[in-house]
This record gives C-alpha cells, structure tokens and sequence, in this order.
C-alpha cells in the first residue's frame, strides 16, 4: 500500500449512465481542485476521456479510477481499463453512499466529484477490481435470463390459479389453454437456458473444476454453483469463508452497545439478495437430503432454537463447505456427526 501512496497522485470519479459518463479529476494536494467533463459511454468516448486527463496534466499511470458498480453500462469500460492496465475499483453505490455520509442534492456532476473525493479519502484501503473470465460474464447473462424466465413462470401460475376459479362463473377455456402453453413454452426455454449454462461452463477448465467440486456439496446444484463462481469471481474474490458469508447475508453479527443496549445476535439486511435466497434453497434441500444437516437441525432445535436461526446457520455452513473444497480442490466428504 506504501508504493500506492507514492505513485497515486490522481483520483477519478466516475459516474456511468447508459450513454454518458461524467468524470471528476481529484488533486491529492488540494480536496477542493475538482476538474469535470461529461464523455460518451463508449470505446471513442474511453479514448477521449485519456487525451484530456493528458492535457490536463494528468499522468495516467499515476491516476485511480474510481466508479460505482451499474451492471452491463460499466462493462466495456472496465474492460478498456484492464486493456490499458489502468488501476481501477468498482463499489456498490450504497456503500459509497454511506461512507460519504449526508449529501444534499444529486446529479450526474455531483456524483462524480463525490466519488472521486470517496477515492481519496479512503485511498489507503482501495483495492484493484478484476474483470471476470468471458466465461463468467456470459454465465452471469445466462443466470439472469433463467431468472427472468421462471419468474414469468411463476407469474403465469399465479395468473392460472385465479383463472381457474373464475371458471364456475364464466367460460375462460381459452384464456386458461393460452396460459398453459406459455408456461410450458416457458419450462422448455428454462431447461435450455440451464443446458447452455452446462455446455458453457465445460468450455472453461478453471470454471469447470471449481463447479464440479462445488457439486459434490450436497444441496448444491446448478443454478446455486453457477451463481456463486459468477458472484465470486471463480471464488478469486474472497478471501475467507467469513467475507463470503457477510456478503451473502448468512453472517451473524452482535448487537450491542455498554450495558443498556444488548440486542439478540442476527444477519445485517445488507446483503446480496439473489445469494441469500439460493442459500435458503439450498439449506433446506442440504436438510431434505444429508443426513448430518438433518441430525444438526434436530439436535439445534431440540436445545430451543428457532427453526429459522438454524436454518440460517445451515446457510453458513453451506458457505463454508463451498468456499473450503475450492480452496483445497478437494471434493467435500461427509461426516458422521453433525
């Protein structure tokens, strides 16, 4: 972090829109010595952005790009960066947020210089983003279109069991018949779409072999293992199963303060809602099938503790299991305790 601070002397904030990018240039001198301009989100706009940090008397190598996550309209950016081998490090827009306190008023201008100076500020703790494999990035469009899928699907169920009761009343044979079709049209498309994420993820040793460990867990399938080599980048992006665990909502936390405020133990809502999810599918098909996550529930809820406590622990140990034959290539084995 010392060569950082030596070499870093530029901080830039970027605030993405679909079409527009507003950069901040930030002195480390003087806080107060913003330079700002708007580009176009594009491979021309990337370029331009480069030429005037030249003529601004910015040295590119000795700059750090700072932006927020916004999905697919920070991808080609990123990608240009890590072209250039050009620092850079992405932050959910909540966590910038927070940690920049009270901001009164918003727009794109206001945004990027805020970012920049969050750069700055909190300089000694940023760490370089990393692009994820091609593989990873299509795996990621494939899970959010399968996901898209079966919530049309369930959509449409709930549409079909509605219909169904109106038809004592009235004739809605057709309605019910066209409903029937998309949602086995539907299915069709969501066992596709999971045959194309397989085929994909064989196409890549290194996702491949994390995913077939993964699959050894039991309560692990598909959908769950693919979602965690994307959202972890191959499980490059953690480094204990503690930070995976904080990420995906399943790590407990305290809530305390001297003597007068001693609150239970429990997750913080802030989380990674689609990882929290599939952690709950997970547990309880870990609890329909493995025997020792059987006996642990027994065992926990016998003692007294609520049913969804233990579940959540479930959901830990289903991190932990994951995260642990990744890191020792080694598939998971069973034990005969709980």
């Amino acid at each position: 972090m010392e060569t950082k601070k030596q070499t870093i002397n530029w901080f830039l904030g970027i605030d993405i829109s679909s079409t527009t990018l507003d950069v901040s240039i930030l002195t480390s001198g003087n806080e107060k010595d913003y330079a700002h301009k708007r580009f176009s989100n594009d491979v021309q706009g990337f370029k331009e952005i480069l030429s005037w940090l030249k003529t601004s008397g910015v040295k590119v190598k000795q700059s750090w790009f700072c932006m927020e996550h916004t999905g697919i309209y920070g991808l080609e950016l990123c990608c240009f960066l890590s072209k250039k081998k050009l620092p850079y490090t992405m932050y959910s827009p909540l966590h910038i947020k927070k940690m920049m306190g009270i901001v009164r008023g918003k727009n794109d201008k206001a945004d990027s210089k805020m970012i920049a100076q969050f750069a700055y500020l909190y300089r000694d703790r940023l760490k370089p983003s990393e692009m994820p494999s091609k593989t990873l990035i299509s795996l990621r469009i494939l899970i959010n279109h399968r996901q898209s899928l079966v919530k049309r699907k369930s959509e449409l169920k709930q549409q079909s069991h509605k219909i169904n009761r109106m038809e004592l009343i009235v004739n809605v044979r057709f309605v019910a018949r066209c409903i029937l079709r998309e949602i086995d049209w539907l299915e069709g498309e969501i066992e596709k779409t999971e045959q194309e994420m397989t085929e994909l993820i064989n196409q890549d040793n290194l996702v491949k072999t994390n995913f077939d460990l993964l699959n050894t867990v039991p309560g692990i399938g598909l959908v769950v293992a693919s979602s965690f080599l994307v959202q972890t980048r191959n499980f490059e992006a953690f480094e204990t199963g503690r930070q995976l665990a904080c990420y995906s909502g399943a790590a407990p936390f305290e809530y305390q303060s001297g003597t007068s405020i001693r609150g239970r133990t429990k997750i913080h809502p802030i989380a990674n809602r689609q990882l929290k999810t599939l952690l709950t599918n997970s547990a309880y098909a870990a609890l329909r099938y493995d025997p020792e996550i059987k006996q642990y529930y027994d065992r926990k809820t016998a003692e007294g503790k609520a049913p969804m406590s233990v579940i959540n622990a479930i959901r830990c140990k289903q991190i932990y299991r994951m995260f642990s034959v990744v890191k020792r290539g080694t598939p998971f084995v069973k034990n005969s305790q709980g």
